[in-house]
């Protein structure tokens, strides 16, 4: 479940960098990050799964971060 969700998050993020690249608009920027947040919050949750801790608390830190300057961004 976590991979499919890893694996379609990554799939909207690039579709969505490739429309942002392509027709030079910057709208999608803040959707972009919002989505890679939850991606690193998934990736993190299957790191913990197999047990890799040290990872998993990385992953969550950037994930926070990632979207702490999403969230301050839109504002």
């Amino acid at each position: 479940m976590l991979k499919a969700m890893h694996i379609g998050l990554a799939v909207i993020v690039v579709f969505l960098s490739v429309y942002s690249i392509l027709t030079s608009k910057s709208n999608a920027l803040i959707y972009l990050q919002y989505l890679m947040g939850l991606m690193l919050i998934i990736m993190g949750f299957s790191e913990i799964k197999r047990e890799r801790k040290p990872m998993a608390i990385t992953l969550f830190g950037i994930a926070l971060f990632v979207l702490f300057v999403a969230v301050y961004t839109s504002f």
